[in-house]
């Protein structure tokens, strides 16, 4: 009993830790540094570390809490993130399986494609105000896509 008390209050404290130290890159560093996903890269790396499952559950906790007090519909965070992190585990236990430098910049970068992707799918499917541009999502995606990836190496 006081080993799950254990787990839990130190699942919490991560959770907690994580979310801030990701808002805080958010707020105070310049335009493409603050583009950095700090949340993702801590779960790539839990992923090449072997915790897959403990990553997965993490990365649920984590993206819900970002979708309850975030302004984006409903959703277009968590079932994205779900998405991607699933494919990571299985591009990680099937296509990249020896750990190395490329293959890590590769399962991090596919994964960042692949969220913000279904991300962009779901805010345009979801769209209920004027007429979408993708104009404004542009250099935030590719900045975090490749300042995400470089961090992650």
């Amino acid at each position: 009993m006081l080993r799950i008390l254990t787990y839990g209050l130190a699942g919490a404290a991560l959770v907690f830790l994580s979310i801030t130290v990701h808002l805080a890159i958010t707020a105070f560093l310049p335009f493409p540094f603050s583009q950095i996903n700090i949340l993702f890269l801590l779960l790539v790396i839990l992923i090449l570390f072997g915790w897959r499952h403990f990553a997965l559950a993490l990365s649920l906790v984590l993206h819900l809490v970002l979708e309850l007090f975030s302004a984006a519909e409903f959703g277009s965070i968590f079932l994205p993130s779900a998405v991607a992190m699933l494919a990571m585990i299985w591009l990680s236990e099937t296509v990249f399986t020896n750990k190395s430098f490329i293959a890590a910049l590769a399962l991090g970068g596919l994964g960042l494609i692949l969220y913000r992707g279904l991300y962009l799918l779901f805010v345009v499917f979801t769209n209920t105000g004027p007429a979408f541009s993708l104009q404004g999502y542009r250099a935030p995606i590719a900045a975090e896509i490749l300042l995400t990836t470089l961090a992650i190496g």
